[in-house]
């Protein structure tokens, strides 16, 4: 502990010392007399607290009080002084007073440093928590605007991607029409937005995930290839794996988009060249950890960590380091959504980030994930099949006109024969009319006067067998609630191919 006297009198700061070293053995003591040892001590730092006299030859304790706030604003501050004055207490505590001893009352002393200590750091904490709960809010009003535009994109670039397709099959995907072309890049910018798209999704926790029990050195290990052709041939890797590492429960395509997400912004950071580290470890945490973004519950985490030895970052911009299209770089070199997007991924997984950074020393992102006892698995490759054609019936129920047409031509040209329905209450309608011929209820999740949800209760009590693939601009996470997913929740996310469309109509039939 590291205690600063101030007082003109060395009996005083003696008789001070002598009380505290009672109670405080392996304290140091930093003394200051005079007006010149003060200027010296505010270019010092890591005091825990400071005992003041009131009645100096150079200044007054209130002033002194301003004088120390100024410098250290959390540092405690305890006024031991002969002069005892109600009006100088009250005073003392408006400017940030932690107490007040009286010399003839030293016996108070080891009493109010301890106290006004532990206020401290109650304090501190607590200043903490109440930033952490301002930003988890404002963070989920933008995850609730973002996510409500990114499902109206969705719903139109689904229409301009099937329009596409459409006009490319009319073409015979000949390369030598003079459309071809065309139709190609339009077709490719229109599946870039859609990546935007489900990174306003990711920001927000409202993509879908899906996890398996991994390790997260896997994941890295996988990526270091790329990771490394990505980076400036000036910047140099340092990969330092935990060989024990223990397993997540997590979808290790998210993961690699968080990893190659830091690594970029590491990259932007070295202009000039550097060292980006990666370590992985296991994390027993016995008690909470509070940090300045995020206060990490005790348990046990696997920990990715991503360091860089760039440029760093001032407390501003630390402040919005996760806001979505924040970025410090120059116009046209970024959308401002890579971190917002980890911080979006990472918490989806129920797991927590803290960032660390210093001016021209570099920064570090740690990220901690809840491990689970099992083994770790990798997946295996899906085989592509080739798409069959039906004749089964289907109720297509969408409030978008464009994407309802669109649909239904698609499916009819796989044979289908279809029943469009543009909300909930005319496909109920529908249904009851043609209940023994529908196969399938296609709806998306959000229709007019009744929901998806409401439709599949509806038709269940008259058909229990009844199959229902549903679809939406927003992710499956937002209506799992409703549902259990993989069992009776079949999901397309928009936008799609419609030949993906297809063959989720031909699996759920069959």
């Amino acid at each position: 502990m590291k205690f600063l006297i101030i007082d003109d009198s060395p009996y005083d700061r003696a008789l001070v010392i002598r009380r505290l070293q009672k109670d405080f053995t392996d304290a140091t003591y930093v003394e200051a007399a005079r007006r010149d040892d003060l200027n010296n001590v505010l270019q010092q730092s890591g005091f825990d607290i400071a005992l003041i006299d009131y009645r100096l030859q150079w200044t007054n304790g209130i002033t002194l009080l301003k004088t120390l706030k100024e410098r250290f604003p959390d540092l405690p501050v305890v006024m031991v002084t002969d002069t005892g004055s109600e009006e100088i207490a009250a005073e003392g505590m408006k400017s940030g007073l932690s107490d007040y001893v009286l010399k003839r009352d030293m016996h108070r002393l080891t009493l109010a440093v301890t106290e006004s200590i532990e206020k401290a750091h109650l304090r501190a904490e607590r200043e903490i928590l109440e930033s952490q709960v301002r930003q988890a809010q404002k963070m989920e009003s933008l995850g609730q605007l973002v996510s409500g535009i990114a499902h109206d994109f969705n719903n139109m670039l689904g229409g301009i991607l099937g329009y596409t397709d459409q006009c490319l099959i009319k073409i015979q995907h000949d390369k030598s029409h003079p459309l071809y072309h065309d139709l190609s890049h339009a077709r490719d910018i229109t599946l870039r937005a859609a990546k935007t798209t489900r990174q306003l999704l990711a920001f927000s926790r409202r993509q879908v995930l899906e996890s398996t029990d991994i390790n997260i050195n896997d994941v890295v290990a996988d990526l270091l290839s790329l990771i490394g052709k990505l980076l400036a041939d000036f910047v140099e890797i340092d990969f330092t794996p935990e060989p024990t590492l223990h397993t997540v429960h997590a979808d290790a395509t998210q993961l690699g988009q968080v990893l190659m997400n830091l690594c970029l912004n590491a990259r932007d950071a070295m202009p000039g060249g550097g060292k980006l580290y990666i370590v992985t470890r296991n994390i027993s945490l016995s008690e909470p950890l509070h940090r300045k973004h995020t206060s990490i519950p005790a348990g046990e985490y696997a920990l990715l960590q991503v360091q860089d030895t760039g440029t760093g970052m001032d407390t501003a911009t630390l402040d919005k380091i996760f806001d979505p299209f924040f970025t410090t770089k120059e116009l046209g070199r970024g959308t401002g959504l890579g971190l917002s997007v980890v911080h979006g991924i990472v918490g989806q997984h129920e797991g927590f980030i803290d960032v660390e950074s210093t001016l021209d020393v570099g920064t570090t992102f740690s990220i901690y994930l809840p491990i689970v006892n099992r083994i770790a698995t990798k997946q295996e490759t899906k085989q592509t099949q080739s798409i069959e054609h039906g004749h089964e019936t289907v109720l297509l129920v969408e409030d978008d006109p464009d994407l309802r047409y669109l649909m239904g031509e698609v499916l009819t040209d796989y044979g289908y024969t279809i029943i469009s329905a543009s909300d909930g209450v005319e496909g109920l309608r529908l249904f009851h009319q043609h209940d023994t011929q529908i196969a399938l209820i296609i709806s998306d999740m959000m229709t007019p006067q009744m929901s998806g949800r409401e439709l599949r209760e509806h038709v269940l009590q008259s058909n229990p067998d009844t199959r229902f693939l549903f679809m939406s601009g927003y992710s499956a996470d937002q209506f799992r609630a409703d549902f259990v997913p993989g069992k009776d929740m079949h999901f397309l996310q928009k936008p799609f191919d419609l030949d993906e469309l297809a063959k989720h109509v031909r699996e759920l039939i069959e």
